[in-house]
């Protein structure tokens, strides 16, 4: 299932809310990823607590991906074994995969070009195989991309 998180304005709570949605499912035992497109302000990384990707990743993001700078993939990062949080750390038995792909630090938003285009579709479909529920969280005003 994919399922996006669209507001016309930022500090909606998007990416809380989402985030939650993420962890609980996984702690239902479903595979969950997390794509943090939220390229003017990814937090994900804060809320996952994550001290490496707190504002972002510095490289090989989501944002570097859909530009086809970051490779045949984009950073993944298994939120059970990242996680400085202690209530995070560690797959509670029975739990499902969770897994953050974070935004880029300072990546800002982007023109779309039929590339960027062609590798997001083939993310989305490579990650629908994978997953069981993947979260696309966007940009604030981004909800005409869904």
């Amino acid at each position: 299932m994919l399922v996006f998180a669209t507001s016309d304005k930022g500090g909606t709570g998007r990416s809380v809310t989402s985030s939650n949605v993420a962890y609980r499912r996984a702690l239902q035992g479903s595979d969950v990823c997390y794509l943090d497109f939220d390229f003017g302000s990814p937090t994900a990384g804060a809320i996952f607590n994550i001290e490496r990707v707190l504002q972002g990743t510095p490289t090989d993001g989501l944002h570097s991906y859909l530009r086809g700078e970051a490779g045949d993939q984009p950073m993944r990062l298994d939120v059970w074994d990242e996680s400085d949080r202690s209530g995070l750390r560690g797959r509670p038995p029975g739990a499902g995969r969770l897994v953050l792909f974070p935004g880029d630090k300072g990546g800002g938003e982007f023109a779309s070009s039929p590339e960027t285009i062609d590798r997001c579709i083939d993310l989305l479909l490579r990650l629908e195989e994978e997953f069981e529920l993947s979260i696309v969280d966007l940009s604030a005003g981004r909800w005409y991309a869904t």
